[in-house]
């Protein structure tokens, strides 16, 4: 989960303006993590919104769209630029350790190039 909103982060309330909620981003029982369908229909029937899906693309592809500078998704504030996105395989590849692969590529690394 991901809290979002005031009081929560810097900028939150360009997310939800006078509150706080949260949004579902990944779900893991016993040692599973459970696939995007699967957290869908838990996020369905609790009622409670799921972190959207930019797309599938290659690690290269993901630098490129987030170096380019997009609108966040989720914010109420649609002038919000995004923070950046975060990388899974569809499988859910692990590393030696047991330890999930997953990649995040932050906007603010980008800052420079745009400005």
């Amino acid at each position: 989960m991901m809290n979002i909103g005031m009081k929560i982060q810097k900028g939150g309330g360009r997310y939800i303006k006078d509150e706080v909620s949260f949004i579902l981003f990944d779900v893991k029982i016993d040692k599973w993590w459970l696939r995007r369908p699967d957290i869908e229909e838990i996020a369905g029937d609790l009622a409670i919104k799921v972190v959207p899906v930019i797309g599938y693309m290659t690690f290269e592809e993901a630098i490129e769209y987030v170096s380019n500078g997009y609108k966040s998704l989720i914010a109420e504030d649609t002038t919000y630029d995004a923070e950046g996105l975060v990388l899974k395989t569809d499988l859910g590849l692990l590393d030696r350790s047991g330890q999930r692969i997953i990649a995040k590529i932050k906007a603010r690394d980008f800052w420079w190039v745009r400005n």
